[in-house]
């Protein structure tokens, strides 16, 4: 089937499972083979504009300098280019690149909508909202609106059921 680019926004409380969720898919083999996958904490990253410089490492792209400008330009001939692999690009704890006028998310959101782009997005973080409040643009256009899952808190009844289930794997449910 023909591949295409889009966005996907996961969100939902700390510990229900969204990045495990989204590591788990990708540890597919099928998944390896038919994507160049990127996996980025930007709690890690130093500033919002680093996640460039993180991009076009794990790409492994040449640049001319080590500017923010010079790495967006090849990722951006990158993504146009249509006889390259896939990308899966993870951006787990996505808020973290918030700043004051959200250039960084407003650029990394658009590269799926480009005319030849070969970019599958997923941004991970808790706010349900993240996406309205802080990116509003993304609603006037259609292609750039990304796909939402939620991922709601635990019941108490589930949470007891995960820790049953937990202790019988292990073996030791008889002990407690």
């Amino acid at each position: 089937t023909e591949q295409s680019s889009g966005t996907l926004y996961i969100s939902g409380p700390p510990g229900t499972g969204k990045t495990a969720s989204v590591n788990l898919a990708v540890a597919d083999p099928q998944i390896a083979e038919a994507y160049k996958v990127i996996c980025l904490n930007c709690t890690s990253m130093n500033s919002c504009k680093s996640v460039y410089s993180r991009i076009v490492s794990e790409l492994k792209l040449k640049t001319l300098s080590h500017s923010e400008k010079a790495a967006l330009t090849a990722i951006e001939k990158y993504l146009d280019s249509r006889t390259r692999k896939m990308i899966l690009i993870i951006l787990d704890e996505l808020d973290q690149l918030c700043s004051s006028k959200q250039s960084v998310l407003y650029t990394i959101f658009e590269w799926p909508a480009r005319v030849d782009s070969r970019l599958v997005l997923i941004g991970i973080a808790n706010a349900l909202d993240l996406t309205d409040r802080v990116l509003p643009r993304l609603q006037a256009r259609l292609a750039l609106h990304p796909t939402l899952l939620h991922f709601p808190s635990y019941t108490r009844q589930q949470i007891v059921d995960i820790i049953a289930d937990r202790l019988k794997q292990a073996g030791v449910q008889e002990v407690f």
